[in-house]
């Protein structure tokens, strides 16, 4: 197989601007946290959005992580609930191993946004969950039981370093998609950068994403910014697409905004699709 290669001539990453909220706006009880909309890549349509939280408001602290959690899911519930299984993902921090009062805000904030026919996905960096499997064995049942997604997020940062932890193979293995309960592996930014160029990597990345179709689990590419980006991910048959290739962060009205106009153009125009429609993991035919 040949290495991938592609033009770079208009490939320069489009300039976007981060919005914060009003700082002379009237306090109401909303998530002080932008959303990064999902995209799916079969069909054009929004499919749900990361949470991204905000450290500072002016000259005010804003709350922790896990305290933007059950603002985030009321401000998202209307808007997303009209969108039949969108996806709410928060990137859960290490302390979560160590907390059971954020893993038990973590379920309440699920059953909310199941009540709105949304599902909760928890982004685990693929780092934490290597340097700890055992730690994290009980913590993913627990979230598996109570129906909550689970994503290994930045998967294949380490996939072509041997590493080991206690006698055990880092999640850069193919093994581990099967062995540890999950819904979605994120394809991480690191290694899609070497995607057109490295034959290995390349190699790695689309057996990782064959495997993960086979066991029916979901592929996201988190990093889509350029239209460089964009062709890697139709050709290595990814699922969903985030990043400022599609959007800015939004603040809730903006993406109110952003989701009814992605329906108005895909909703009922399957053809306007940005790639091919096919079956999710197969090769695009003729």
């Amino acid at each position: 197989m040949e290495a991938m290669t592609y033009d770079s001539a208009d490939d320069a990453a489009p300039e976007t601007v981060a919005r914060a909220p009003d700082e002379d706006a009237p306090d109401v009880d909303v998530a002080p946290a932008l959303f990064e909309p999902r995209v799916d890549l079969y069909t054009g349509r929004p499919a749900g959005c990361e949470i991204i939280p905000l450290s500072r408001q002016g000259d005010r602290e804003l709350p922790t992580s896990q305290a933007l959690l059950p603002g985030s899911i009321a401000a998202l519930s209307e808007m997303a609930g009209k969108q039949s299984g969108f996806r709410i993902c928060w990137r859960a921090p290490a302390a979560l191993l160590d907390d059971a009062g954020m893993l038990a805000a973590i379920e309440k904030a699920a059953r909310s946004a199941a009540a709105a026919d949304c599902r909760l996905f928890v982004e685990i960096p693929e780092s934490d969950l290597a340097a700890n499997p055992a730690g994290w064995t009980e913590v993913l049942g627990t979230l598996r039981a109570a129906n909550i997604g689970i994503a290994f997020a930045d998967f294949g940062a380490g996939f072509l370093r041997a590493t080991k932890t206690d006698g055990v193979q880092g999640l850069e293995t193919l093994e581990a998609i099967a062995r540890m309960p999950c819904d979605e592996i994120q394809i991480a930014q690191s290694l899609a950068d070497r995607l057109p160029t490295d034959r290995t990597a390349a190699t790695a990345t689309r057996a990782c994403i064959e495997f993960a179709h086979e066991l029916g689990r979901t592929v996201a590419a988190t990093w889509v910014a350029r239209p460089l980006h964009a062709r890697i991910v139709q050709d290595f048959g990814i699922d969903y697409g985030q990043g400022s290739y599609f959007s800015d962060r939004l603040d809730r009205n903006e993406l109110a905004e952003w989701i009814a106009y992605r329906m108005r153009v895909f909703g009922d125009n399957p053809n306007l699709a940005p790639f091919p429609i096919r079956r999710r993991g197969r090769p695009i035919e003729g």
